[in-house]
């Protein structure tokens, strides 16, 4: 199944220079096709930006304003772009692959959402959690366990559910907020048989990536105020836009210095 159209590659990144040079150095090795390609900063104030300089990037930034705002940007750059399939990978990510975006690409066409999961993590998974798959696009694992790594869209999911929701500010449940969003609109989801019957849950790929190991600057008080503002988000609409506001798309107009009618605008937001 082939739906066609350009990749668009967004590096999310806060702080890592080094970790993220080496990434655009290994994008550039491994990378097939035709592709897009933007660095999205969350206000890291250090030798990021000139990093992306160096290795001819285009970069997006701003303020520090979190994971969902960040990842939003790479993704409106990317839409003013003309990209229709889109990879966000995240500063931590190491490749493994020649080629590496050649899964990723047929993983989006067929399910719409994909995340990512290394065949080493699933000991790791809560028991109960992982209800198996091949890890491949046309047989990805089916697991109930998420890992904001690397997530995948298509044009498509971004129409009928839309982006990252602002309201989630600092790290923590942004990624689980979306997918669970894809996952009531249909997309991202596959029924696998088991022992007990079938079970549907989310899909993954490891795709040629892996998870490197660095220091996490994660807070714990934004993540239990994320844990809250999720809760209290189950059951409304689908669609998100990225912004909430008037004050919140000028911000992120002048930021990307993209202006363009959103896909959908909505299209799901009654499920």
């Amino acid at each position: 199944m082939t739906l066609g159209g350009m990749l668009g590659i967004g590096v999310v990144t806060h702080r890592r220079p080094a970790a993220l040079a080496a990434l655009l150095d290994a994008l550039r090795r491994t990378t097939h096709g035709e592709y897009t390609l933007v660095v999205a900063d969350d206000g890291s104030g250090d030798e990021t930006l000139d990093v992306c300089r160096q290795a001819g990037v285009p970069y997006v930034t701003g303020m520090n304003r979190g994971v969902a705002w960040n990842k939003n940007r790479a993704l409106h750059w990317l839409l003013g772009r003309g990209c229709t399939r889109f990879v966000l990978l995240e500063d931590d990510t190491g490749i493994t692959e020649d080629g590496w975006n050649g899964s990723w690409i047929e993983a989006i066409d067929r399910w719409h959402h994909i995340n990512w999961m290394g065949a080493s993590h699933i000991g790791f998974v809560t028991e109960g959690m992982f209800f198996g798959g091949g890890g491949t696009p046309e047989d990805p694992y089916v697991c109930e366990y998420l890992h904001g790594l690397c997530m995948a869209f298509s044009l498509r999911s971004l129409a009928e559910v839309g982006f990252y929701d602002t309201r989630f500010k600092g790290y923590g449940f942004e990624h689980l907020d979306l997918t669970l969003r894809n996952r009531r609109a249909g997309f991202g989801v596959r029924e696998i048989e088991r022992p007990g019957g079938s079970i549907s849950s989310f899909v993954m790929i490891p795709g040629g990536l892996t998870i490197l190991a660095m220091e996490s600057g994660a807070d714990m008080i934004a993540v239990e105020r994320n844990r809250a503002i999720f809760h209290s988000l189950q059951g409304a609409p689908i669609y998100r836009l990225p912004w909430q506001d008037d004050t919140e798309r000028r911000l992120l107009e002048s930021e990307t210095g993209v202006l363009l009618t959103l896909p959908g605008q909505g299209a799901g937001a009654g499920r």
